[in-house]
């Protein structure tokens, strides 16, 4: 099976892991460390939790515009 794996640097250092097909989230101090930690953590789930998938999801990346300053008219768009 083919697994998503959505990887984000964490505020507070490190990174964070998450499986959005299964919902299990992991952290590590490296990059490689999170991928192994949420490989594990989505192993586990699949044995308590069997699944099958039919296909692969489609991962969409979009711009949300916020509007901070309305007096400005600033506004700030960033990926989410």
């Amino acid at each position: 099976m083919i697994f998503t794996a959505v990887i984000t640097q964490a505020k507070e250092g490190g990174f964070n892991a998450l499986n959005p097909e299964t919902g299990t989230c992991t952290q590590g101090d490296t990059y490689q460390e999170a991928v192994a930690n949420l490989k594990e953590a989505t192993s586990l789930y699949l044995e308590e939790f069997p699944m099958t998938v039919q296909n692969h999801p489609l991962v969409v990346r979009f711009i949300k515009k916020v509007t901070f300053n309305k007096r400005l008219n600033q506004t700030y768009s960033s990926a989410v």
